[in-house]
């Protein structure tokens, strides 16, 4: 099982669409993810014209094929050595280690292509799958973060992990 991360190309978006068409990806992600075949194709054409000025897209492949997404959203100003991690992946491939490889090789591309210092993500409290890669991965607990989402009309928590780049 060979594992990559890809600049996206604009004729993924299909594979965009049939590997994150899972409510368990959607219960996870901010309510502007897209869910429609269209939303897949504008957000994918977003993916393959950025010059990762603000943030840095990437797919997850395995063995060529698309299975998941992950990005980190750069600071600006004072907060220029910071960027924020989000990803997911297709549940064929959940447990298998895959997002915790993913995590670490970004993590490397970040900190040394970019000269991040802090990379920070914020899941869901309720998702300790994310939790635990981010832990695998080198990522320091750093707090619970009280009813600062709104998803889907109900207040969650979501939990600070990070890691400096030393």
């Amino acid at each position: 099982m060979k594992i990559t991360l890809e600049k996206w190309k604009y004729e993924d978006y299909i594979d965009f669409y049939n590997a994150s068409n899972d409510i368990r990806i959607y219960e996870n992600m901010s309510d502007n993810f897209p869910k429609t075949l269209e939303e897949c194709q504008k957000t994918v054409k977003f993916f393959s014209d950025s010059r990762d000025v603000t943030e840095c897209i990437r797919s997850i492949r395995i063995d060529g094929e698309t299975v998941g997404c992950i990005a980190a959203f750069l600071g600006s100003d004072m907060y220029s050595k910071n960027a924020e991690l989000a990803y997911w992946l297709s549940e064929k491939y959940r447990g298998r280690g895959v997002m915790t490889f993913a995590v670490n090789e970004f993590t490397r591309i970040l900190f040394s292509d970019f000269q991040i210092h802090r990379l920070f993500a914020r899941p869901f409290e309720r998702n300790k799958a994310s939790h635990r890669v981010l832990q695998k991965s080198g990522f320091q607990y750093e707090g619970i973060l009280i009813e600062n989402v709104l998803k889907n009309g109900e207040f969650l928590n979501s939990c600070l992990f990070a890691k400096i780049d030393k």
